[in-house]
């Protein structure tokens, strides 16, 4: 299954590659500016107000791998990414 024909990618606000996703993924400045290293995450929580929109989310992107985060408007995609930047803090765990 495919996703996308083209992929263009920026950082910080430049475009360093653009065309196929496999010859993008392999681009050495792709390489170094996304795949060389992994991220994860655990039991993320994150709420607006009283809304909570990410329960529990935990996810491992493994070093060189290309993830597509999937999800209707209002699914909690950007929320998820803004706590994979460091944005977002989990709360306080419950007392017993």
């Amino acid at each position: 299954m495919s996703f996308s024909q083209r992929l263009a990618v920026l950082v910080s606000g430049k475009k360093i590659a653009d065309g196929k996703p496999e010859d993008v993924v392999r681009d050495p400045e792709v390489v170094r500016a996304y795949l060389a290293s992994s991220i994860s995450i655990e039991n993320v929580h994150a709420a607006y107000g009283a809304v909570r929109v990410i329960e529990d989310v935990s996810i491992k992107v493994n070093a060189g791998e290309t993830v597509t985060l999937l999800g209707t408007n209002g699914n909690g995609k950007s929320t998820l990414m803004k706590c994979v930047m460091a944005s977002c803090t989990r709360p306080p765990a419950a007392s017993s």
